[in-house]
């Protein structure tokens, strides 16, 4: 409903806005050099300057202030229609360290390094082959790919301690993972409260491995493979844990490697026998042992056991029969046996508290300590190319929150949009309409699971929920709502309220959220009102597209000359990754129609750099739905869909013939599989880093299948470098880099890099 839009302004800056936006003005049209926000501050004449600045068009100086909102309640339609998914940035120090997947701090870089890294467009390419860590919704560690790297300006930064030793620099908006998987900022945290942190190597997890071995029925080689380790350590956990199942269980219709042989028949055995003959056994205790040094004490290790007792793990509380109990010095130093230094620890957690940046892990829960304020430094952050849009940072499993996807997102019948809500008719046409929606989902989604299930390997079904969910969400309206932390410059706050009058579609929630944004605005500074009256007053247009004209043309490209000498003789083999690419007069690039549904352009906005122009949608408007194949695969599933899809295209048409709609307020009845034609324009270096994304057989399938025909079509025209357009994994295999697959347990199942692209085909 209307009323659940929500605006909160975050914390931003150190000073207000117009203090900034007045000190770079001054300082570039002034003689006298640079001019600090402080000398702004009390400047009189300020909402004069920035009256006059933003009338004659240098809006540069207004883009030095930004401000950080958690918009709660924005309907999807808002959402595609005004936003087009901007990100939100935490903030951390630039010594914060960002550790690789499949290896230590040694071989990580801190996010200031990877800041100037991805700010050099020819060693870019190196930041996007970088594989991170982050946290997927059941605390395992899992690959993740960086898509942005910005720096954040000067902010008060808080250094938090925990219990374990960890210790990381962030502002006090920055959010930390929950023992339960949900975040909270550190402003809402206090000393004795628990988060998430890096935790023990996920083969040593006696829950995780009872699951995969039992519940599973994986190989020990197939868990070694999900763990990133040999088969012969899984087997030693798996006995430590007494998970070995029952005796012949493995071995039915096998024979065993040593069969009859015996040190008499066996060569092998008899060297073994004699090696041994006639040496102490390893078994023997004190005096019968040859590396006995008696009962005297003189290691700091065997002193610390008289003092403190290690009967049960503070962190993960397991007992000593349970598991190895162990004392842990904080300060690394076994000669410091004081009280505060020392930890009981089981071994698991006491190896995780030695090396935070250690291997494949599964998330432990640590408790802070302290939080203290230690001033103003440069603060920088990570956007995340995955759905969990969280990495680990020190050790600390932090978010980096932009627009929440909807792909996998569990739908909530509390938050949807109802237009004209105060008509009580109204009302409850729209919410018996919402309500059915959700029932359709439901049916369609237990339809679809059985399906999907089959169609994946063993070690993918916890993703069938999640596959399901993604098909049957196709029948949602766009009317659900979803919330978002959404980082901008004072300049795009005032265009949104500019352009929030001439939208085609959301209007009036387009103007109530710039009601809210004015009002937060004034809260914050009440000099930017002369600013904020200007931009109301402004005329704004919505531009549109006449789509007739790209009838029967899929891909245009809107380069002169020899495309393939252009780049074959001079970037032949560095497409796929190079940021070279941006001198269009040289290289050109194309421009694709598209036909795609209202939820696949969601994802695709998320490609920022792919620049698209998305026309009304009252614009050539046809009631067509887009129809994933696997939905063909059921009569069932195919009948509840296309009745859901009919019915509302008719709610909608009901709406619009109505008095109290337009066809912008009548469409939050359509729904996400709604077909709607963009033209996209692309340069080659935008298009080569989308291409290795959206080629990968876990993007989303219309987004895939895309983006195969635009790179199939390249390869028709013999385009040099286009062997570079290709899934991840196929670069990786032909580059020898390992693993293969940089999707960790997000791995599809499928060995992509054996499989010509011409041949490759996508079932789920």
């Amino acid at each position: 409903m209307l009323d659940n839009l929500k605006v909160d302004f975050l914390e931003s800056n150190l000073y207000t806005p117009s203090a900034i936006a007045v000190s770079s003005a001054r300082t570039c049209y002034s003689s006298r050099g640079l001019i600090t926000p402080e000398e702004s501050l009390e400047w009189e004449r300020t909402p004069h300057l920035l009256e006059s600045i933003f009338k004659s068009g240098h809006h540069t100086t207004l883009q030095h202030t930004h401000f950080t909102l958690l918009i709660s309640g924005m309907s999807r339609l808002l959402i595609w229609r005004l936003l087009h998914s901007h990100s939100f940035h935490n903030c951390l120090a630039g010594d914060t360290i960002i550790t690789n997947y499949n290896s230590g701090a040694n071989k990580s870089k801190t996010i200031k390094e990877l800041y100037e890294q991805f700010s050099q467009s020819d060693k870019r390419q190196y930041v996007f082959q970088r594989i991170v860590r982050s946290v997927d919704e059941n605390g395992i560690v899992v690959a993740g790919k960086i898509k942005n790297v910005v720096y954040s300006g000067k902010k008060k930064l808080f250094k938090v301690k925990t219990r374990l030793g960890y210790e990381i620099k962030s502002t006090k908006d920055h959010r930390f993972m929950l023992p339960d998987g949900s975040f909270k900022r550190l402003k809402e945290l206090t000393e004795g409260d628990f988060i998430k942190v890096n935790g023990i190597p996920i083969y040593q997890d006696r829950e995780w491995l009872h699951k995969k071995y039992y519940e599973e029925n994986l190989s020990q080689a197939e868990i070694g493979e999900l763990a990133k380790v040999s088969p012969h350590t899984i087997r030693g956990w798996i006995k430590r844990y007494k998970l070995v199942k029952q005796l012949g269980y493995w071995s039915i219709g096998e024979t065993p490697h040593n069969k009859n042989k015996t040190k008499d028949n066996y060569e092998p055995l008899y060297r073994s026998s004699m090696n041994l003959k006639g040496k102490a056994g390893t078994q023997r205790n004190r005096e019968l042992n040859s590396n006995w040094k008696g009962d005297e004490i003189t290691a700091p290790r065997d002193r610390i056991k008289l003092w403190f007792k290690a009967e049960e793990c503070i962190v993960c509380g397991v007992t000593k029969h349970e598991k190895r109990i162990e004392r842990h010095h904080k300060d690394r130093n076994p000669y410091n046996n004081n009280e505060d230094n020392i930890l009981i620890l089981c071994s698991m957690c006491h190896s995780q508290a030695h090396s935070p940046h250690g291997a494949i892990r599964r998330t432990i829960n640590d408790m802070i300590i302290s939080i203290e304020y230690i001033g103003n430094d440069d603060t920088y952050d990570i956007e995340m190319d995955n759905e969990y849009h969280n990495f680990v940072a020190n050790g600390f499993v932090v978010h980096n929150s932009e627009q929440i996807s909807q792909r996998f997102a569990k739908p909530n019948l509390q938050n949807v949009y109802i237009p004209n809500a105060n008509n009580i008719e109204n009302l409850n046409l729209w919410q018996d309409f919402y309500n059915k929606k959700f029932s359709e989902y439901y049916k369609l989604n237990d339809i679809l699971m059985p399906i999907i299930s089959k169609k994946l390997p063993k070690f993918k079904q916890k993703e069938v929920p999640k596959k399901a969910g993604e098909i049957a969400r196709y029948i949602f309206p766009i009317g659900l709502t979803a919330y978002l932390y959404h980082t901008v410059n004072l300049l795009t706050v005032l265009r949104y309220i500019n352009v929030a009058k001439s939208l085609p579609e959301a209007k009036n929630e387009a103007l109530k959220f710039a009601e809210l944004l004015e009002t937060g605005l004034l809260k914050i500074d009440i000099k930017l009102k002369p600013l904020i009256d200007f931009a109301k007053r402004e005329k704004s247009s919505f531009p549109d597209l006449d789509i007739n004209k790209y009838n029967n043309k899929d891909i245009i490209f809107d380069i002169t000359g020899n495309l393939e000498n252009a780049i074959g003789e001079r970037y032949s083999g560095i497409l796929r990754t190079s940021q070279m690419f941006h001198d269009e007069s040289i290289l050109g690039g194309f421009s694709s129609v598209m036909r795609l549904s209202l939820s696949a352009d969601a994802q695709n906005q998320r490609h920022r750099r792919s620049l698209g122009i998305r026309p009304k949608l009252a614009t050539n408007f046809k009631t067509e739905a887009y129809l994933p194949e696997i939905i063909r695969e059921s009569k069932e599933a195919e009948r509840i869909y296309r009745d859901s899809i009919d019915d509302s295209y008719n709610f909608f048409l009901k709406m619009r013939k109505s008095d109290s709609f337009d066809f912008g307020e009548s469409a939050y009845a359509l729904p996400n599989g709604h077909l709607i034609t963009i033209v996209e324009r692309n340069d080659w270096s935008s298009f080569a880093h989308k291409s290795q994304m959206r080629l990968c057989l876990n993007a989303q399938e219309e987004i895939f299948n895309l983006t195969f025909a635009q790179v199939k079509k390249i390869n028709e025209l013999g385009i040099a470098g286009n062997e570079n357009l290709a899934p991840p994994c196929s670069l990786r295999f032909r580059d020898k880099t390992f693993p293969v697959c940089p999707e960790g347990d997000r791995f599809c199942g499928v060995k992509v890099w054996k499989i010509p692209l011409a041949k490759l085909k996508r079932e789920i």
